[in-house]
């Protein structure tokens, strides 16, 4: 069952946001960084050591 979240304005109850209802997933915020320090830019999350 999906968490509501219950807003409370200045008129009563807010009705749901677009982000309350989404149905995609969280995006990164910032670039990832390797062990190294290098920043990679819209490249999958994975091990690099693998050939």
């Amino acid at each position: 069952m999906p968490c509501s979240v219950l807003r409370w304005g200045p008129d009563g109850p807010e009705g749901p946001r677009p982000s309350d209802i989404s149905t995609h997933a969280p995006a990164a915020l910032h670039p990832r960084l390797d062990e190294d320090g290098t920043v990679h830019f819209d490249e999958p999350a994975g091990d690099e050591s693998a050939p």
